[in-house]
């Protein structure tokens, strides 16, 4: 469309420039001569316009020496312009195509950065399950490994020099037989004494009661009060006791070891 219009515009041009060729020439033949102002050996070398309208450029260097020359170079320069405009308009359009492949091509980076930043963060969110998925398993195997060194490990029971197997009498250590701890004391030495005895119709029963006392007790050795007032030996033998105490219970005081005594 655009070529279309631009040889119409030089069509347009040259028939003007013929036209006014014609005309001058048709002057020129009245008058006799040149026009005014053309073929002059002085002025400043600019152009004047005619009374016919036409355009006139002084004779000095360069310029046009009649009126078909001054038409001729007329439209030679405004084929030049309408050239140079459209050497111009593809240099812009040239450089609209570049700044839309460079826009092109941004998009195309920037996507492709979205795209291995996508795979980063999968690849580190990988590489946290994994490292979760060692972390517990070394955790359970540190679990397991605990559990089988306390399983392997022989759990301490009330021995023959803390209890009288044979009647449930305990030996108490001297830090147990303040008064402050009789009640509880006194609780147990009979229930163990029941149980030496044979009192077993109600054998979960008694190891419940045993149990309960033995916390109260354990509970009231453990306060703040009696730790501060007892050396850290001696309440460490008390609390050991205890300890051992609290094992007989929860696997059956005396039962497995009547027999032994009995031997």
């Amino acid at each position: 469309m655009y070529q279309k219009t631009l040889a119409a515009t030089v069509c347009v041009i040259f028939l003007s420039a013929a036209t006014g060729l014609a005309q001058s020439s048709t002057r020129n033949s009245v008058a006799g001569g040149s026009p005014a102002g053309v073929g002059s050996s002085s002025g400043s070398g600019s152009g004047s316009i005619q009374s016919d309208g036409t355009f006139s450029v002084g004779s000095t260097a360069g310029g046009a020496s009649t009126a078909q020359e001054s038409n001729r170079r007329g439209a030679a320069e405004l084929i030049r312009s309408i050239g140079q405009g459209q050497l111009h308009q593809s240099e812009a359009q040239i450089n609209i195509e570049q700044a839309r492949k460079l826009n092109i091509e941004n998009r195309v980076e920037y996507a492709r950065a979205l795209v291995e930043l996508e795979r980063a963060r999968n690849e580190l969110a990988q590489l946290k399950r994994e490292y979760q998925a060692e972390l517990n398993r070394l955790r359970t195997a540190q679990h397991t490994e605990r559990r089988s060194r306390r399983a392997r490990k022989p759990v301490e029971t009330l021995t023959m020099a803390d209890m009288n197997h044979r009647t449930g009498e305990i030996q108490w250590p001297a830090v147990l037989m303040s008064p402050r701890f009789s009640p509880e004391r006194e609780k147990l030495d009979k229930l163990y004494a029941r149980w030496a005895l044979g009192d077993g119709k109600s054998g979960g029963t008694l190891i419940d009661e045993l149990a309960v006392h033995h916390q109260r007790l354990k509970s009231r050795f453990g306060s703040p009060s009696v730790t501060r007032g007892l050396g850290a030996n001696r309440w460490a033998s008390g609390w050991q006791f205890l300890r051992r105490m609290e094992n007989d219970i929860r696997l059956g005081p005396l039962a497995p070891r009547k027999m032994m005594a009995a031997m």
